[in-house]
């Protein structure tokens, strides 16, 4: 169980597994891929001199539920099917998967094409 506070939001220890408990999976997993994809694109092109935490912590806090980590391991990117074939190159899956996003934040120059922002070298 996880305490929620930030950004002014505070709920009580618990109020998320009772309110995530009470729908019923196929609800939930369509609320929760559209919130996974949009803390993705939050994150995408983030550098490690960004906001990056509050994303990360919001992902923690919903995968702490275990209805919300079952949402996330059900959806469609959480490893994508058209990137078997690319599976030995990163950053496939850093593009295509849902926790891609949150893997390639890095305190290592980034490529040309993947710039993020602000871009740290």
């Amino acid at each position: 169980m996880v305490s929620i506070a930030w950004a002014g939001f505070h709920c009580p220890p618990g109020f998320l597994d009772e309110l995530f408990s009470e729908w019923d999976a196929e609800s939930l997993e369509q609320v929760m891929n559209e919130l996974y994809e949009k803390l993705r694109a939050v994150v995408e092109r983030v550098s490690a001199l960004g906001n990056f935490q509050q994303p990360l912590r919001a992902l923690q806090i919903l995968v702490s539920s275990p209805n919300c980590a079952t949402a996330l391991v059900n959806h469609q990117k959480w490893i994508p099917k058209e990137s078997y074939f690319f599976m030995g190159d990163g950053r496939v899956m850093e593009l295509r998967s849902i926790l891609g996003a949150f893997l390639h934040v890095s305190a290592l120059p980034d490529h040309k094409d993947f710039r993020s922002t602000p871009d740290v070298g």
